[in-house]
């Protein structure tokens, strides 16, 4: 590297600047594989709720849809609906807590 004017740079400063910009490399990859993790893990979470919430959903209602009472599937689908719109809420909100933990223990890091 050459600074302005054509002055070359100490080599000892070249070399630092290079170690520096490699651990700042390796620290992004590291918290880009950490996010990575972290999705991987959540989006089965998320889906395993989601599934929970389908299951007794359907277990509650399967007497009901025999009997054919109509009112009381209606409630419940409505309360099925309600908790997957529960769940998504609150896996949302773990999703934006956990990426934002993530990324300030790499920010710490690097500091």
């Amino acid at each position: 590297m050459e600074a302005q004017g054509g002055n070359s740079f100490d080599p000892k400063v070249t070399e630092l600047i290079s170690a520096c910009q490699a651990t700042l490399d390796q620290l992004q990859t590291d918290r880009e594989d950490a996010i990575d993790d972290f999705m991987d893990e959540h989006a089965e979470r998320k889906s395993q709720a989601l599934a929970k919430v389908l299951r007794n959903f359907k277990i509650k209602s399967a007497p009901a849809r025999k009997a054919e009472n109509n009112e009381l599937v209606q409630e419940m689908e409505k309360k099925r609906d309600q908790d997957t719109k529960q769940v998504k809420a609150d896996y949302a909100k773990i999703n934006t807590e956990e990426k934002n933990k993530i990324k300030e223990r790499f920010n710490d890091q690097a500091k």
